[in-house]
């Protein structure tokens, strides 16, 4: 009851704000508005002046999606950008309310009420930031899990359909054919020749269509550079570690270096992800397919070189399976309860330090502004633990039974009493 009416009001908060206040939020929507109505009035919609001048006031960002994305953007303009704001931040919402559907039936049925406030706040609140900033990050979500539902039922055309349409937009999701490497599909390696190739022809079509604008698309985004809070990715805490240490020590470490470096982190995390994630797939556990996927979100997130914080909302469900997961044998009754949500709070806290602090500069421009990463990868240290341990032993219980639920209920009513 005190979640619910946690949740409740905090929602409620949420909505106010982001309705109230539609001169302030939603800049990527603002970004995608006008990209469109550039590229309808024959404009270059890369350029970010062009976008200024047909926006009411500046556009603080650059269009980064490909050429052939701007003729579904070219539908915005059709009403004026107020109208848009409220209807972009509505269909979201129903998305959202879908996702989290999804989520339960399919991958995780152990979901409760303290999820939904983990999801609000885990990860610098990355539902939020999206829903603030109007990405397209929560319909992409929503198709990459699609796929992912597809993939446990082995349907592997589905699955590569909707993963190359959730890639045509920022690309990065392309990754996720890899797992059609680990299906027990006799066609699985044409499956994923033909995948590829698929989203390849829809590049190079892209740039036959319109070079111009393609060369721009990959103009505006190998400028970008943004880093902490904002961009708390792999390859971008390597930078700013590089340039504290030129400011701290006078040694320079060059870009090449940085790079290199950051290849080699990618190397190792895709090897000793394949690694867990063999064992995991030859073992006879009913779940360890959805851990599977689980694992490939957190490799996922943690080899991209561009990682905004509202991205970070894939890796909610697999975070909360697996901090339940690793606290589900603590005693029943109050100890064991308050132990078990005690943790899970404690890495909301760490994950989110900049949004708990309300924003506080210090962090913003700390290397505390990567905890969501750090965050992301202790996880990822866990499912690999986990995952390379069933490689010894096959036969071991199920991290989350299925009487988990049960229990959780029986705590719950041991605590009333």
């Amino acid at each position: 009851m005190l979640i619910g009416s946690l949740l409740l009001m905090v929602s409620t908060g949420i909505a106010f704000d982001l309705l109230v206040h539609a001169d302030r939020y939603q800049r990527d929507l603002s970004t995608y508005y006008f990209a469109g109505k550039a590229f309808a009035l024959g404009l270059n919609p890369y350029d970010i002046d062009v976008l200024s001048a047909l926006a009411p006031a500046p556009i603080p960002h650059r269009f980064v999606y490909p050429p052939y994305t701007l003729w579904l953007f070219r539908l915005l303009p059709v009403v004026d950008f107020t109208t848009v704001y409220y209807l972009f931040l509505a269909i979201k919402a129903m998305v959202l309310v879908l996702l989290f559907y999804l989520w339960k039936r399919a991958f995780l049925p152990e979901m409760n009420a303290p999820f939904f406030i983990f999801a609000l706040l885990a990860y610098n609140a990355a539902v939020y930031v999206d829903l603030r900033v109007g990405n397209i990050a929560i319909f992409e979500g929503l198709l990459i899990w699609l796929a992912f539902l597809f993939y446990l039922r082995n349907r592997l055309l589905p699955f590569s359909l909707l993963i190359v349409i959730a890639a045509s937009f920022k690309l990065t999701p392309i990754f996720f054919l890899l797992l059609l490497l680990w299906s027990e599909s006799r066609g699985k390696y044409l499956q994923f020749a033909g995948s590829v190739m698929l989203f390849l022809v829809i590049q190079i079509a892209s740039w036959y269509a319109a070079p111009g604008l393609y060369t721009a698309f990959l103009q505006n985004l190998s400028g970008l550079d943004e880093r902490g809070v904002i961009n708390p990715s792999t390859l971008a805490l390597i930078q700013d570690l590089s340039d504290w240490g030129a400011r701290n020590t006078g040694i320079a470490v060059p870009e090449t270096a940085q790079l290199g470096l950051f290849l080699a982190l990618t190397a190792i995390v895709i090897l000793v992800s394949w690694r867990a994630h063999r064992a995991l797939t030859t073992g006879s556990r009913p779940e360890n397919g959805r851990v599977a996927l689980f694992l490939a979100c957190l490799a996922y997130a943690l080899i991209m070189p561009r990682l905004k914080t509202y991205s970070y909302l894939i890796l909610l469900v697999p975070t909360y399976f697996m901090l339940l997961s690793i606290t589900y044998l603590n005693p029943l009754g109050l100890f064991g309860y308050l132990r078990r949500y005690g943790f899970l709070v404690a890495f909301t806290i760490f994950s989110s330090l900049y949004t708990l602090s309300g924003g506080q500069e210090p962090i913003g421009q700390s290397l505390l502004g990567y905890s969501p990463l750090l965050a992301a990868y202790s996880i990822w240290v866990l499912y690999v633990r986990e995952s390379l341990t069933l490689a010894k032993e096959q036969d071991l219980p199920s991290p989350l039974p299925e009487s988990y639920g049960e229990r959780v209920e029986t705590a719950i009513v041991r605590i009333e009493e």
